[in-house]
């Protein structure tokens, strides 16, 4: 390590007035600063309103020399000298403000510091820009200069002392030159922070290109007529429940990466948020009252009069065994057929435990222990043990979801084969199913979940409107 206090050129900037000047610009009343300066006939000066108050309590002299006093008027030149010097000082755009993403010199005084435009990890000092100059001078190779940044004591190995300038590729991790070992694959900090940011960058742009065209898709559903028979979807669009599978190492960007891909992300829910309560807005205007089909019910499902509502029964229904029904499983499907239509359907959940909401092929298999997958003709998602969440793809995906669903809305759009629930209180979107091999008729599907005794409830539809209620 090398000290260059000693070396370099003093940071110069305008100072307050010193001490020495100030204590000739102090009232003698109150010992502060003068306020309204007015100066006697016999050269003394004063703050107005303390000789004011002085000579309401005696006679019209001097405190100091006892001196008669005239008409007390304002010393008008020292007035504005003194406003010049109470002034508060210009910050040089260079002067170290404490401001996030700041990092202060480390060679400059402690009264006066400067931002640190490079930080050295051999010296783990950080340089302004003068004394940079000095830095550079006295070490012109073998010294790492990087973006400025905090605690560069983390970035020395507390084994050998040295910086931690390499990255070991095979543990992910920094090490110095004197931990390299025969055999190690490493490779300099800065070419694999380069690789990492162009990663980052990729990643970004994917992102990007979804966002657009999920906002380009958005902008065709609002300016589509209410009865248009190509009414667009979002199928194209990546509905962003596979970003966590991304993941990117950004320890190597010193933390600026990392928060830059924070607020990005942040950005970008927030625009998905907003789209997909503008999706919701469009495709309730396909609402269809959805009943359900007592002979696919299994026998410990219990069936409203009205075929709304469906719940767990302890004892099995006297119902006849037939092709149609499900024996093993606890599901039952909807009346209707869908075939080469849109439809929307909103389905209470409530505080259910469990449940299974979607939609299902007409001939998929109802027997026995099912497969519930697109492969298998089932495209559903479930909620079990409480608070997990899964899209039952051929290969089940996790759903993150920020707010608990109490009514999930179902859109389905058969000739762009897609099947997109929502969130319909939080106004969210939770999953889509794409490319849906749908066959020649799919119907909706419900499963309770077997000693569950809260109901799954289909909200009827307004049909003047076409809208849950």
């Amino acid at each position: 390590m090398t000290d260059f206090t000693s070396r370099s050129p003093p940071c110069t900037s305008k100072q307050n007035a010193p001490e020495s000047i100030m204590q000739y610009l102090k009232c003698s009343i109150c010992m502060d600063v003068l306020k309204e300066p007015v100066t006697t006939n016999c050269g003394h000066t004063f703050c107005k309103p303390c000789l004011n108050r002085h000579m309401s309590t005696n006679n019209r002299v001097c405190p100091l020399c006892k001196s008669q006093l005239p008409e007390l008027k304002v010393n008008i030149v020292l007035k504005e000298i003194l406003k010049e010097i109470q002034k508060p000082m210009a910050r040089s755009p260079d002067e170290f403000t404490g401001q996030p993403g700041e990092v202060p010199c480390d060679v400059c005084n402690e009264d006066l510091k400067h931002k640190a435009v490079k930080s050295c990890l051999l010296c783990l000092l950080s340089f302004c820009k003068i004394h940079l100059k000095g830095h550079t001078k006295l070490h012109a190779k073998g010294h790492k200069l990087v973006a400025p940044m905090n605690d560069l004591n983390q970035w020395a190995c507390l084994v050998h002392c040295m910086p931690l300038e390499l990255y070991l590729v095979s543990e992910g991790k920094l090490i110095c030159s004197r931990c390299v070992q025969g055999g190690t694959n490493v490779v300099y900090v800065e070419e694999e922070s380069d690789r990492k940011k162009a990663e980052l960058e990729t990643l970004i742009n994917r992102i990007e290109q979804g966002r657009q065209q999920r906002m380009e898709n958005a902008k065709k559903l609002d300016n589509s007529a209410s009865n248009c028979l190509s009414y667009p979807s979002t199928t194209a669009v990546d509905d962003g429940s596979n970003w966590t599978s991304d993941s990117l190492d950004t320890d190597l960007s010193f933390g600026t990466i990392r928060s830059s891909m924070v607020t990005m992300m942040d950005d970008i829910k927030d625009e998905f948020e907003k789209l997909s309560r503008i999706e919701i807005s469009r495709i309730k205007k396909f609402g269809v009252n959805v009943t359900l089909d007592t002979d696919t019910a299994n026998k410990q499902l219990q069936i409203s009069y009205d075929m709304r509502q469906v719940r767990s029964s302890e004892e099995e229904r006297d119902a006849p065994d037939c092709p149609e029904r499900f024996n093993t499983f606890g599901s039952v499907l909807g009346q209707n057929r869908l075939t080469d239509c849109r439809a929307f359907w909103v389905v209470k959940v409530g505080n259910k435990q469990g449940w299974d909401i979607g939609v299902a092929r007409e001939e998929a298999n109802r027997k026995g222990l099912l497969s519930i997958k697109p492969s298998k003709g089932y495209w559903v998602i479930v909620h079990y043990d409480g608070n997990s969440y899964i899209a039952l793809e051929d290969t089940p995906i996790v759903l993150s979801l920020s707010n608990i669903p109490c009514k999930v809305g179902v859109f389905v759009d058969y000739s762009e084969k897609l099947v997109s629930f929502y969130n319909m209180e939080a106004e969210t979107h939770i999953y889509s199913f794409t490319d849906c091999a749908f066959g020649e008729v799919i119907r909706p599907y419900f499963s309770p979940h077997i000693k569950q005794e809260e109901p799954l409830v289909i909200c009827p539809v307004n049909t003047k409107n076409n809208i849950p209620i």
